[in-house]
């Protein structure tokens, strides 16, 4: 009982620090921008980078995050805030580091919550 226990618990920390790895930050070469109505672009990837994914969070209107799909373009209302995955060359997908002092182009960094980082667009 205590190997099937043993085995039990390594498998648990398998998964959890595999569910880590995918959710880890890393910086591409790829700064968005945005201009005072709210239309972002996020310029082409380098070479070694693909965009998979946008999210939009609403944290002022409490919704739920909008998947976007592979998008270098769209909308935000004042007060939604996004976040990007890409993929290297070997397929690992990472979140678009965001950091304090990331600088955007209209945007400002929000990282107030402890799920992670994310681009805000404050408004007109």
């Amino acid at each position: 009982m205590k190997k099937f226990s043993i085995c039990c618990f390594m498998t648990v920390m398998v998964v959890l620090m595999a569910g880590v790895a995918l959710a880890t930050p890393k910086w591409v070469n790829a700064v968005p921008s945005c201009d005072e109505n709210g239309n972002v672009v996020i310029p082409a990837m380098p070479a070694e980078a693909t965009l998979v994914n946008v999210f939009i969070y609403d944290d002022v209107r409490g919704t739920l995050p909008k998947t976007l799909g592979p998008v270098s373009t769209f909308e935000l209302k004042p007060g939604q805030g996004f976040n990007f995955i890409w993929s290297d060359k070997k397929g690992d997908r990472w979140f678009q580091m965001v950091t304090p002092k990331s600088i955007a182009k209209g945007l400002v960094t929000d990282y107030s919550s402890p799920k992670g980082c994310k681009y805000l667009y404050s408004g007109k």
